[in-house]
C-alpha cells in the first residue's frame, strides 16, 4: 500500500510490554513511519521471556520481540523514530527497542532507519538472552536495503548492558552507519 503512518503518542506513569507485546508505527509498503513517543513518568519494562522460553511447549520464533519499534519493512520512504522519555527502562529477555529499514525476498528497502532517543532520569537497564541473535537498542539498515541508518542517544544516570545485550546502528545494505551517543554518569557492561 501508499501511505503515512501517524504515530503513536502515549503518556502514562507505567507502561509493561509482555508476551510479544509490540508497540509500533511501521510501513510495510511506500510511506513514511510515524514517531514512536512515549512518555511514562515512572517506568518502562519491556520483556521477550516468552518469545524464547525453551521450556515452552509452543513453537518457538526467533523473530518475534517484545518491542518497541519504528520499521520500514521492504518499502519506500523512512521510518522517523523513537522518542521515549521515563525514570527507569528495562529492557529484558532479549526484547528490543527498534527503528529499522528492511528489504525482504523480492523487494529491495528503500529508506532510511530512524534515530532513536531515549532520557531515563535514572536508569536504563538491557538485559540479553543468549537463545536471542539480537537484543537491545538498534538502528540498522539490511542486507536487502539502501539508506542510512539513523542515531541512538542515550541519556540517563545509569546505564547496564549484561547478557550479550547490545546498542547499536549498523548498515548491512548501502548507506551509512548512525552515531551512537551515551550520556551517563555510571556504565556497566
Amino acid at each position: 500500500g501508499k501511505g503515512n503512518s501517524a504515530g503513536i503518542d502515549l503518556n502514562t506513569k507505567n507502561l509493561s510490554i509482555t508476551n510479544l507485546g509490540q508497540v509500533g508505527a511501521n510501513i510495510f509498503g511506500e510511506g513514511n513511519g510515524g514517531v514512536v513517543k512515549i512518555n511514562a513518568s515512572d517506568t518502562i519494562s519491556i520483556d521477550g521471556q516468552q518469545a524464547f522460553d525453551p521450556t515452552s511447549k509452543d513453537i518457538r520464533r526467533d523473530d518475534l520481540y517484545s518491542e518497541i519499534t519504528s520499521i520500514l519493512l521492504g518499502g519506500k520512504g523512512k521510518s522517523n523514530g523513537i522518542d521515549i522519555t521515563t525514570k527507569n527502562l528495562f529492557v529484558t529477555n532479549a526484547a528490543r527497542i527498534s527503528a529499522d529499514s528492511f528489504g525482504i525476498t523480492g523487494f529491495q528497502g528503500f529508506g532510511d532507519s530512524a534515530p532513536i532517543k531515549i532520557n531515563a532520569s535514572d536508569t536504563i537497564s538491557v538485559q540479553g538472552n543468549k537463545i536471542s541473535s539480537f537484543n537491545g537498542i538498534s538502528s540498522i539498515v539490511s542486507v536487502n536495503a539502501k539508506g542510512n541508518s539513523g542515531n541512538i542517544e542515550i541519556n540517563t544516570k545509569n546505564l547496564s548492558l549484561t547478557n550479550v545485550a547490545s546498542i547499536s546502528t549498523s548498515n548491512f545494505g548501502e548507506g551509512n552507519g548512525g552515531l551512537v551517543k551515551v550520556n551517563a554518569n555510571n556504565i556497566s557492561i
